[in-house]
């Protein structure tokens, strides 16, 4: 069984700027599972998990949902790691 974690809530933009201007005032949980030894980051955005994509900028990642593409932001990879780390303690 796949063993999955929540990294805890973002919030969701409608284009790659991320700017206040584009905020969708919707909120998604982000979630990190390992599969084949590789984290993978997924997104749950109602009630469906969908996988999450990097873009050019290492800050900004991209989601396909069935609402169109969704945008988050999310510091820098290095605070993923250490949230991924912190959020092994309490499996979902």
């Amino acid at each position: 069984m796949e063993e999955i974690f929540s990294l805890g809530n973002i919030m969701l933009w409608n284009d790659f700027s991320c700017k206040d201007d584009s905020l969708t005032g919707e909120m998604a949980e982000l979630f990190v599972s390992k599969i084949l030894g590789a984290a993978v980051v997924k997104l749950k955005y109602g009630d469906v998990l969908y996988a999450v994509f990097t873009t050019k900028s290492s800050e900004i990642f991209q989601v396909e949902t069935v609402k169109g593409i969704k945008y988050f932001r999310h510091k820098d990879l290095d605070d993923l790691k250490d949230d991924i780390k912190k959020s092994k303690s309490t499996p979902i």
